[in-house]
């Protein structure tokens, strides 16, 4: 692992990459870091309908990586049933580091670090990002709405985003009580727009999350 690691230790990321970071930290992908913050790896998680999705961000993350997805059974103890997914780690890499000074801050009371959304986000949030965002958090609601599940974040760092949203594509989401936290919703008269921003960086096999709005027309 150290000879990997030094290999790593002058590597960059390219836009695709970074953009594939970007997006999941804003989704369901995080950053694992076994050293107390001095070194950092990235970790992707996938439903098993969605294969073909985690085998796209292992396909652009393969540089940083030791192994492929791995197929898992997690048992829900709550519920007594089994989740079905596929999982992969990247090695912990310099590169990293940068995204988790943005995205985490350390707090002193648990001992743990927590992903936040920077105050910077406008500065990084391609539309490729926006994309990968969607498909790990999004989906379709009624008559072509859509929402992202961003729960995770405080009502403050949603605001952020949506805010980013707003500002570089001029596409007007609102933030939206659920439960005790908040999701980001894409009103019907604003997804056609969104959706067309996406869509050249949707996977295939999230179609789903976009197929009932028509292309918008030349």
């Amino acid at each position: 692992m150290a000879k990997f690691y030094h290999d790593l230790e002058s590597y960059s990321l390219n836009q695709e990459q970074k953009d594939v970071i970007v997006g999941s930290l804003l989704g369901d992908g995080n950053l694992q870091s076994l050293t107390k913050g001095k070194t950092w790896r990235y970790r992707a998680i996938q439903q098993a309908n969605h294969k073909e999705y985690i085998q796209y961000k292992y396909k652009v993350l393969e540089p940083l990586c030791g192994t492929g997805p791995i197929y898992e059974e997690v048992l829900d103890k709550r519920s007594n049933t089994y989740t079905y997914r596929y999982s992969f780690n990247t090695k912990a890499s310099p590169c990293l580091k940068h995204y988790a000074n943005l995205f985490y801050s350390f707090n002193p009371e648990t001992g743990r670090f927590v992903k936040t959304i920077p105050k910077t986000i406008q500065q990084i949030l391609t539309p490729h990002a926006l994309a990968i965002c969607y498909q790990d958090e999004g989906g379709l609601k009624w008559k072509g709405a859509g929402q992202l599940c961003v729960e995770a974040f405080s009502q403050d760092e949603i605001f952020r985003l949506i805010k980013a949203i707003n500002s570089l594509y001029a596409i007007k989401t609102k933030i939206v009580s659920h439960k005790k936290n908040f999701r980001i919703a894409i009103p019907e008269s604003s997804a056609l727009d969104f959706y067309e921003l996406i869509r050249p960086y949707m996977v295939p096999c999230m179609f789903s999350k976009i197929e009932t709005m028509p292309k918008k027309k030349e």
